[in-house]
């Protein structure tokens, strides 16, 4: 019979309590389906050898010294506590990690507690990643909490990036579940850590997409700004194709992704701050700033367009060439964009009716390069 927390908490110095142990049973499998987890070795990322498997040996609800109970912070701990009754610990061969409910252990510690009952499971591997996986599984595929959205992007983009970070093979993490239209392959490390996370997390292969793209060049301040104000799934879809074009225009203008971290990380403050005024995000004009001399941008061009001309002091004189130049350059950003187009009916018939006015006035100079230059006026105004 397992002890209530009140019975063996309330007291200083208690007699360890009579806990059910389990020894591989299948009637208090861990939540996240752990048992069977296995390990392999490897010559290189992402290339399988001979496995080695590494299984939980037990799990446990157990009364623990408070003083060895250690808070795992490689995943910030979710915003909301747990509904459990007990902290989650995982026991590697060397420390007790928290990876849930630490506020129950924080509570422990100011009530001067020496002991608290928890749930421990007892894992073979020292790894870092491995207790990250876990601490980001523990609301995904059990019923200790619901994260909130911006939580699960921030937690994704943390543990690819430690497997990027690390010469681990994400495979070596997996438990041998198989989800429909997820392989891992020999040689694709990006393939098999998104593999992994389908696996572990519960979750499609779509979804695990969606999150880490959604974190995608975001900095951990920003993220952080996030996940505080606890934004949901609605503001992430809201700004996705200003994102995903901003940072294709940072490309083009030649940044590299320090510099693409930065500015982006600064917009979607911005685009935040819109969402909540307004619960809507304007989408990005696509006018277009000076065009790349000497070489074609394979992606839509960078900011807004000043016509050329306007300016009479940075006026450079235009030929047919450079005409047809702008016009390739504009249809190029447009049919990506088309290709590209989430579904959002209002933004595209914009875009694409911008796009077609700049177009029409470019064709309109190109035709009268050598008349009289009122007709290209007219046009440029009614545009």
């Amino acid at each position: 019979m397992t002890p209530t927390r009140d019975s063996i908490n309330r007291v200083q110095d208690p007699i360890q309590p009579e806990v059910k142990q389990e020894k591989n049973d299948n009637t208090h499998q861990d939540p996240q389906g752990i048992l069977n987890q296995s390990k392999t070795d490897q010559d290189s990322q992402g290339i399988l050898t001979k496995p080695a498997p590494i299984q939980i040996s037990s799990q446990e609800y157990k009364s623990l010294p408070v003083a060895e109970i250690i808070q795992y912070k490689g995943i910030d701990d979710y915003i909301e506590p747990t509904i459990s009754t007990y902290p989650t610990i995982v026991k590697t061969p060397i420390h007790y990690y928290c990876i849930d409910g630490y506020n129950l252990v924080e509570k422990a510690i100011l009530e001067k507690l020496k002991f608290i009952v928890c749930h421990i499971i007892y894992i073979t591997t020292d790894s870092d990643v491995e207790l990250a996986i876990r601490k980001t599984a523990i609301r995904m595929t059990s019923e200790k909490g619901k994260p909130y959205y911006a939580e699960l992007v921030r937690n994704c983009k943390k543990l690819e990036g430690f497997f990027l970070e690390t010469t681990e093979n994400p495979v070596m993490h997996s438990h041998g579940g198989k989800r429909k239209g997820v392989d891992y392959a020999l040689d694709n490390r990006e393939n098999n850590i998104r593999c992994l996370l389908v696996e572990r997390l519960g979750k499609s292969l779509s979804t695990i997409n969606k999150y880490i793209n959604y974190g995608e060049d975001l900095d951990e301040p920003i993220l952080d700004t996030l996940v505080q104000s606890k934004e949901g799934k609605k503001f992430f879809e809201a700004v996705a194709s200003n994102k995903r074009q901003f940072i294709k225009n940072l490309k083009c203008d030649g940044k590299d992704e320090a510099g693409i971290t930065e500015e982006i990380s600064v917009k979607m403050a911005d685009w935040l701050e819109e969402f909540h005024e307004k619960g809507k995000i304007k989408p990005l004009s696509f006018e277009r700033s000076l065009i790349p001399e000497k070489k074609k941008c394979p992606i839509d061009p960078p900011k807004p367009f000043k016509h050329r001309g306007e300016n009479e002091d940075n006026q450079k004189e235009e030929t047919r060439e450079s005409i047809k130049q702008e016009i390739l350059i504009i249809l190029e950003g447009a049919c990506a964009f088309i290709k590209e187009d989430n579904g959002n009916n209002e933004e595209f018939t914009a875009i694409i009716k911008g796009e077609i006015g700049e177009i029409a006035i470019r064709l309109c100079k190109y035709d009268g390069f050598d008349k009289d230059t009122t007709t290209v006026q007219a046009v440029r105004e009614v545009a």
